[in-house]
């Protein structure tokens, strides 16, 4: 399956990349997480969002 992502060209190019995981805002306003992916913009070629920030593998 294709996805056309920019993450999925830089991979398939031999590119190195770079994601970062940001943690998931206290409200639902998507605009939060715009915001922390535009700070970090150029920093990253990707960003993960974590579901559940606090969790311990037992």
């Amino acid at each position: 399956m294709k996805s056309n992502s920019r993450l999925e060209q830089l991979l398939e190019r031999g590119e190195f990349v770079v994601t970062s995981e940001i943690g998931p805002p206290m409200s639902a306003d998507p605009e939060v997480i715009k915001h922390k992916c535009e700070a970090l913009a150029g920093s990253a070629d990707a960003f993960n969002i974590t579901d559940n920030q606090t969790a311990v593998s037992r």
